[in-house]
C-alpha cells in the first residue's frame, strides 16, 4: 500500500501519523468486523419501519454504542418520533430494551435523583434508560421535569456528575456527586423537549406499517424472538469487548462543519463506524451531512430559536447599511420597520422597541451609546463599527429569518 500525503506543518504531521495507523488497522482488522453491525440493522429493518432508510443506521449504531459507553466520550440522546400514532415506538423501544445493554424502560421517572443512583449502582458499564410516552412523562408542565431534563442533558458527556442527598449516621443527610452519564432513548408523538435536550440528540422518525412490509413482533406467543434477539445483543457484546481500546483511540474524519454540540452528538457513532468498516464510515458520514444540511435549512426558514440578543446584532447592521453612525431613535424606527414582528408593534411585547430596551439589549455585550461627532444636531446614538465587531465575533453577520412560531 502506497500512502501520499503533503506535510506542511507538524499538526499535518500529526494527522498524516494518525491516518496511518488507522489504515494499518483497518488492513489487519477481519475483513467482516462490520457484520454484526449489518445484523442488527437487518434486525431493526425487519421490524421496524422509517421515514428515511439512514435511520435504521442510526438506530443500529446508538444500539452498538450502548455496549461501548465506558470507552466513548459522549453519548447522544435518542428521540423515537412518529406522524401517527401505532407507528412502532414502544415496539422500537422493545427492541432496543433486548438488544442494547442494561436496559430499563421506563413510563415515569418519580425524582431526577433515580437516574444518578441508577448510574452509580451500575459502575462504569453504565444503563441504557428508554424513556416511553415521553410526550407525557417530559411535559415541561410537570413538576419535576426540569431538573430530570436537566440530568438527562448533563448525562451525555463522559464523566458528568450531580449532587445527590444521600444517608449520613452522623449528618443525617449529605450530598455526593453521583455520575450521570448513561444512554438515554425517548419515544414519543413529538415530545415538548427543551432546545438544549434536542441539540443533543439524534432524532428517528417512523411510519406506520399499513401494508404488512415488516414483521410483527409478538415477543408473547414467538418464543423464538426473545432467543433470537438474545443471541444478537451476545454477538453486540462480544463485539463492543473484542473492539473497545480500539474504538477508544479511534479518531474518525467528520465531514467539514461538524463540531460543537453536532460533533458532540456524532462523534461516538462514527468512532464505532469506523472500527467497523466497509461502508459504515460512509453511512455516518452521509447521517452527519445530512444532519448539517437540515440545521442549514431550519436557520434560513427560520425553525431555530436564535436568542432576541443574537438576532438583534445582524438586524442593526441591516438598519446602518452604509453609515458609521445612527442615533438610538433612527435605530429603533429602523428596526421597527425592517422587521416588524421583532421589534414593532407585531413583536411579542406589543410595541416597537424603545431606546431603553435597545439599551439593555446592547450594554451588556459591551457596546454603549455615544454622541455624534457633527457640530450641529449632536444626538446619541451608536456606531456600526461597535456592532461590527461584535458580530463579526459570534459569527453572526447575516441576517436571521424571522421564526414563523
Amino acid at each position: 500500500m502506497t500512502i501520499d500525503f503533503e506535510v506542511k506543518d507538524r499538526a499535518q504531521l500529526d494527522e498524516a501519523a494518525d491516518n496511518v495507523d488507522r489504515l494499518a488497522l483497518a488492513v489487519g482488522r477481519d475483513a467482516n468486523n462490520h457484520g454484526v453491525l449489518d445484523g442488527v440493522r437487518t434486525w431493526f429493518a425487519r421490524f421496524i419501519k422509517t421515514q428515511n432508510s439512514g435511520d435504521l443506521d442510526v438506530l443500529t449504531l446508538w444500539t452498538v454504542h450502548t455496549f461501548l459507553l465506558s470507552v466513548l466520550p459522549c453519548s447522544p440522546r435518542l428521540i423515537i418520533d412518529s406522524l401517527l400514532y401505532g407507528a412502532g415506538k414502544t415496539t422500537t423501544l422493545e427492541h432496543i430494551e433486548n438488544l442494547g445493554h442494561e436496559t430499563f424502560i421506563a413510563s415515569g421517572i418519580g425524582s431526577p435523583a433515580l437516574i444518578p443512583r441508577m448510574v452509580s449502582a451500575a459502575g462504569d458499564e453504565s444503563i441504557t434508560l428508554l424513556i416511553d410516552e415521553a410526550d407525557r412523562t417530559l411535559d415541561p408542565k410537570k413538576d419535576g421535569v426540569g431538573d430530570l431534563m436537566a440530568v438527562i442533558n448533563s448525562g451525555s458527556k463522559h464523566g458528568a456528575t450531580r449532587p445527590v442527598l444521600v444517608p449520613d449516621k452522623d449528618k443525617g443527610w449529605k450530598a455526593e456527586a453521583m455520575p450521570t452519564y448513561c444512554a438515554v432513548a425517548m419515544a414519543g408523538n413529538a415530545p415538548a423537549l427543551p432546545d438544549d435536550t434536542r441539540s443533543r440528540s439524534l432524532h428517528v422518525y417512523l411510519l406506520p406499517a399499513y401494508d404488512d412490509d415488516i414483521d410483527e413482533t409478538d415477543w408473547v406467543s414467538d418464543d423464538t424472538l426473545t432467543t433470537a434477539a438474545q443471541s444478537l445483543a451476545d454477538q453486540i457484546a462480544q463485539w463492543a469487548s473484542d473492539n473497545a481500546d480500539l474504538v477508544k483511540s479511534m479518531k474518525p474524519h467528520l465531514p467539514e462543519g461538524c463540531k460543537g454540540r453536532t460533533k458532540e452528538r456524532w462523534v461516538s457513532l462514527a468512532k464505532i463506524a469506523a472500527v467497523a468498516g466497509g461502508d459504515w464510515p460512509d453511512r455516518v458520514d452521509n447521517l452527519i451531512s445530512a444532519d448539517l444540511e437540515r440545521m442549514k435549512r431550519e436557520r434560513e426558514d427560520g425553525l431555530t430559536n436564535v436568542p432576541p440578543r443574537a438576532l438583534l446584532l445582524p438586524d442593526l447592521l441591516d438598519v446602518f447599511g452604509n453609515l458609521d453612525f445612527m442615533s438610538t431613535t433612527g435605530i429603533c424606527e429602523g428596526l421597527a420597520r425592517i422587521s416588524p414582528e421583532r421589534w414593532g408593534a407585531e413583536s411579542p411585547y406589543g410595541a416597537p422597541i424603545s431606546r431603553q430596551r435597545l439599551t439593555r439589549m446592547l450594554s451588556p455585550m459591551g457596546i454603549h451609546s455615544s454622541k455624534s461627532t457633527g457640530r450641529q444636531n449632536r444626538c446619541r446614538g451608536y456606531r456600526r463599527a461597535d456592532i461590527q465587531r461584535m458580530a463579526e465575533a459570534a459569527h453572526l453577520t447575516e441576517s436571521t429569518p424571522s421564526n414563523p412560531l
